[in-house]
């Protein structure tokens, strides 16, 4: 076996072992398919031409030489194929069929007749020459030479509209390196032998090689399938095709033996090694996917975030716009009523009187209602002015036992007060509204409770302020504590009473929380009471 045969058997074996590794680690795509149908006919290339220079009988060199020729023909319809497809969304097969019709043509008629583009092959000093059949043979160039240029004309023209930088340098780099390839082949294997040089032949499939590894090298870096897989894979196919290789050259029986036994574990443990390197692309690639898809998760939601931010101001600034659009009639329609019932424009009788009591605690109603939405609005745009002065917080919860007295008497509850006297109850408050927060809670307590008792107690303990509101009313379960001081809340007590606008308790919080301390509710369940606690700390 000369020289120039061996090469080509290694080129062809080498394009053999890229095409079967590609077409198994691509992804299913028609472009991917045709690369491999390329890099197949440029290995069939390869083998024949070195089954030609290889057979020493002259009369099997003729259908060989047509083999090669044949497979030369079925590089230029793949390449035009894959230029057509490569980076293609959308393809239509009925137009792969039409560019594949006329290879499929010029099959069958050198299978019908063998001297379609050859007539001979003799032998001369330098090899085996041939003699061709001039106007198919001129055919056959133009054939050729027409479907290279149009797949170099579709190249270009999705390069010109490619989406991005890194497709356009791809197909760059399969434009370029690709032409010096195929100049170069078509120099050596087209040309020179209808001048008569025929000992240059070999020369092309090296050409071949080097554009299968270009053209893989770019697709490689368009992601379709990963260069670590393939690096692996064909490693390990070369040290298998070596040491096969060596069993074959091996005159020596043991040697043989030894060189198979090792062959045997290679192959055992290269297929062990690629699976592993397989198993971890993928968990990359899933951990890569995994990764894009947190992060857009993570732009949405700051996107989402940004969005409710917006709205929430936007509702804020509603309910302060509205509030005190609200005020103003409210204040009239109150001062009105009480002059009503006060006979200032002159006397009613008790049913018109009664009639305008409820139009004035109506009003009164929603006079809090505004006043809770115009406090929450002042909360969340930072609006909420505190008056800190010494306040004797005594004074301020017996007047506001004093004022409530009459409200828990008309229910028939037990109403009681519980000081500890020995305790100075001096400290640093807005009295305002502090007294808006314990009288929100006693009200509540007071509308809660059926019958019973509601009893305020006040204390001081470990330098703070103890404000106790307990009652024998509805009770809290453990799912509505939860979510009691969150805005327009109310639990299953405020099914009985609808009035109320679901902000005081929220306010309070705030409140509290502005004066350091904490506020929290005790009960043992719906149905048996609750005590809710302020403490306040001595600063």
């Amino acid at each position: 076996m000369n020289i120039y045969s061996q090469i080509l058997f290694l080129t062809a074996g080498i394009d053999f072992i890229l095409a079967t590794i590609f077409f198994i680690s691509s992804q299913k795509q028609k472009s991917n398919s045709f690369f491999s149908f390329f890099v197949v006919f440029a290995g069939l290339w390869a083998l024949w031409i070195g089954l030609f220079l290889n057979e020493v009988d002259i009369t099997k060199s003729l259908p060989i030489a047509n083999a090669y020729y044949l497979s030369a023909a079925g590089i230029g319809v793949s390449f035009l194929l894959f230029a057509k497809n490569f980076l293609s969304k959308k393809t239509s097969l009925l137009q792969d069929f039409i560019f594949l019709l006329p290879f499929l043509l010029l099959m069958i008629a050198m299978f019908v007749n063998q001297n379609t583009i050859l007539n001979q092959v003799y032998e001369t000093a330098s090899g085996k020459n041939v003699t061709f059949n001039n106007n198919n043979y001129i055919l056959f160039g133009v054939f050729f030479l027409l479907y290279i240029s149009h797949a170099y004309y579709l190249l270009i023209k999705k390069m010109n509209v490619a989406s991005n930088v890194l497709e356009r340098r791809q197909t760059l780099l399969i434009i370029y390196s690709t032409i010096v390839g195929f100049i170069c082949s078509s120099f050596s294997n087209l040309i020179l032998p209808w001048f008569g040089v025929y000992s240059l032949i070999w020369i092309g499939p090296l050409f071949g090689l080097s554009m299968v590894a270009v053209i893989l090298y770019a697709i490689t870096k368009h992601q379709l399938f990963n260069i670590k897989t393939v690096a692996t894979e064909i490693f390990i196919f070369i040290l298998w095709i070596a040491v096969f290789i060596q069993i074959l050259l091996e005159d020596n029986t043991q040697k043989q033996l030894q060189s198979g036994a090792l062959l045997v574990f290679l192959i055992f443990f290269g297929v062990l090694l690629i699976k592993s390197v397989i198993k971890e692309v993928r968990q990359r690639e899933l951990l890569q996917v995994l990764k894009d898809a947190l992060q857009k998760s993570n732009t949405d939601l700051e996107d989402a975030n940004e969005q409710l931010k917006g709205l929430d101001k936007l509702k804020t600034e509603f309910l302060s716009l509205a509030s005190h659009q609200l005020r103003s009639p409210l204040t009239a329609i109150k001062g009105y009523s009480s002059m009503l019932i006060e006979d200032s424009f002159g006397k009613i009788d008790e049913h018109q009187k009664e009639a305008v009591k409820r139009i004035y605690t109506s009003a009164q109603g929603l006079v809090s209602i505004v006043e809770d939405l115009l406090d929450v609005t002042k909360i969340e745009q930072g609006g909420m002015k505190y008056q800190f002065l010494e306040t004797d917080i005594k004074k301020l919860v017996t007047d506001l036992y004093n004022e409530m007295l009459i409200p828990a008497q008309n229910k028939g509850l037990k109403f009681s007060l519980n000081i500890d006297e020995k305790e100075n109850y001096i400290m640093s408050v807005d009295s305002t509204k502090l007294k808006q927060v314990f009288l929100n809670l006693v009200d509540n307590s007071i509308k809660y409770t059926k019958e019973g008792y509601v009893k305020i107690m006040l204390s001081k303990t470990n330098n703070s302020l103890h404000f106790v509101v307990q009652d024998s009313g509805l009770g809290v379960t453990a799912e509505t504590k939860k979510r009691l001081f969150q805005k327009f809340s109310r639990g299953e007590a405020g099914k009985t009473n609808t009035g109320g606008s679901g902000l005081g308790l929220y306010i309070a919080q705030k409140i509290v929380g502005a004066h350091k301390g904490t506020i929290t509710i005790e009960s043992e369940g719906e149905g048996k009471g609750a005590a809710f606690i302020v403490e306040i700390p001595y600063i």
